[in-house]
């Protein structure tokens, strides 16, 4: 699905490079959707899939470009952009029924549509009043309201000590996650490997 949304918002730009900073974005808001739209006692499960899935995909990766790596023809590059297409396709079928960003919605303003959204979300029998649901929509909007007040953006987080920290911090992870031997690999084995070149 990344590589969809990539594409589509780097037509202007050409190359594998120009879909990486979209991405990349996609990558890092999965977690936070999830950790929005999840009930809490769910939350961690479904975050760790997500980095489950990820390394998942890598395998079926490389074992795919391996078996297409034997069948020598000129469009042996086809078979595997054909195999990741299919769980995007998948996806892409079913986006129309998954839940919007409630964080989202309050932030446009759309204040009933992301409460009907938070309370079927985390309906519960043994709740039904929806306190629970409530109390997660109460914090909600007070964060979004904290967020109008206080000055956000890029140029607070070299401002303040506190922002700069955890961005040292998410640059560092990222770095050290991105720095792995497997995405060398896959990255540069068009440069040791003629066969593995596309097109």
């Amino acid at each position: 699905m990344g590589v969809c949304i990539s594409l589509r918002r780097s037509r202007r730009h050409s190359g594998p490079d120009a879909v990486v900073p979209s991405a990349f974005q996609l990558l890092a808001s999965v977690p936070l959707w999830v950790t929005e739209v999840v009930p809490p006692t769910h939350r961690g499960i479904l975050t760790d899939i997500h980095a489950v899935m990820i390394n998942l995909g890598y395998v079926i990766a490389g074992y795919t470009g391996l078996g297409f790596y034997f069948f020598h023809h000129s469009n042996s590059w086809r078979g595997p952009m054909g195999v990741q297409l299919v769980l995007p396709f998948i996806l892409l079928c079913g986006i129309y029924w998954m839940p919007e960003s409630p964080r989202f919605l309050v932030a446009k303003d759309r204040i009933d549509e992301a409460l009907q959204i938070v309370r079927r979300l985390h309906a519960n029998p043994d709740d039904a009043d929806d306190h629970f649901a409530d109390v997660e929509f109460y914090q909600i909007r007070k964060q979004v309201e904290s967020d109008w007040r206080n000055k956000t953006g890029y140029q607070e987080i070299f401002k303040r000590k506190s922002y700069r920290k955890r961005a040292m911090i998410s640059m560092f992870l990222t770095f050290s996650l991105m720095s792995s031997g497997v995405l060398v690999i896959n990255s540069t084995l068009h440069l040791f490997s003629p066969s593995a070149r596309v097109g």
